[in-house]
């Protein structure tokens, strides 16, 4: 597992506005948001970790029951209340 080292000021930001349910988490050797659903489910927010002012983030829900696979995606956000409201759908959908 790689060490988190210096996320941006911005994926601090957004993590906090997400909550407790959310961490940084290195994923492909970028620092990503990610949610552990406690069922076999993950959810993962790429994109974030930049000095750009603007949200261009990609979020994967990953099946980790039989090896890990991507069952869902939504690309393209581009706003914190549109990952907001994403990232609650997803948690809600397969919770």
């Amino acid at each position: 597992m790689f060490e988190i080292k210096n996320p941006s000021k911005k994926i601090k930001s957004i993590l906090e506005e997400l909550g407790h349910n959310y961490e940084i988490k290195v994923i492909d050797a970028e620092q990503c948001i990610y949610r552990n659903l406690q069922n076999g489910y993950d959810i993962e927010v790429s994109g974030l970790n930049n000095q750009k002012q603007s949200i261009e983030a990609n979020i994967y829900v990953w099946d980790c029951n039989k090896g890990s696979r991507i069952v869902d995606r939504v690309q393209n956000v581009t706003s914190l209340d549109e990952l907001k409201e994403k990232l609650e759908e997803l948690s809600i959908k397969y919770s």
